[in-house]
């Protein structure tokens, strides 16, 4: 038993140096969600950069390089799944793989699929729940 706590310490330690210095790209239109993800964020010490839309996501990803994006599918002007699919077209050329999640209040498995063909690694539903937000960023965060 003794030899798992101290598993469970290092793991933690470990989790714990990943957390900081987390460079995180919110592609997000909704006001009250930017102030939620970006509380969260604050909590565990990400850095959290905002786009309002998708191309000014794009227009950001040209001069800032992040661990992770975190992708509202509904969104006016660009869906995420279009921005999705642009910043996945770039990556063919840069050879440099973002992991994006898509946030979502769809949950069905038709948009699940439709979500992982359109190049996202993973999703998570709204409202969120910080906890899994910190694994999936942890688990696909570069």
């Amino acid at each position: 038993m003794e030899s798992f706590v101290n598993l469970n310490v290092k793991k933690k330690r470990i989790l714990g140096q990943h957390q900081n210095n987390m460079n995180i790209l919110l592609v997000e239109d909704d006001y009250v969600s930017q102030l939620v993800i970006s509380g969260m964020c604050k909590m565990v010490k990400w850095n959290l950069y905002i786009a309002p839309n998708g191309k000014e996501a794009l227009k950001i990803l040209e001069n800032t390089q992040f661990n992770i994006i975190l992708m509202d599918i509904q969104m006016h002007e660009m869906s995420g799944i279009e921005v999705a699919k642009v910043i996945r077209e770039k990556e063919q050329l840069t050879g440099v793989h973002i992991p994006i999640i898509a946030t979502t209040a769809f949950a069905t498995s038709e948009d699940k699929l439709e979500l992982i063909n359109a190049g996202m690694d993973a999703y998570i539903s709204k409202p969120i729940d910080l906890e899994k937000l910190k694994e999936l960023i942890l688990e696909y965060a570069k």
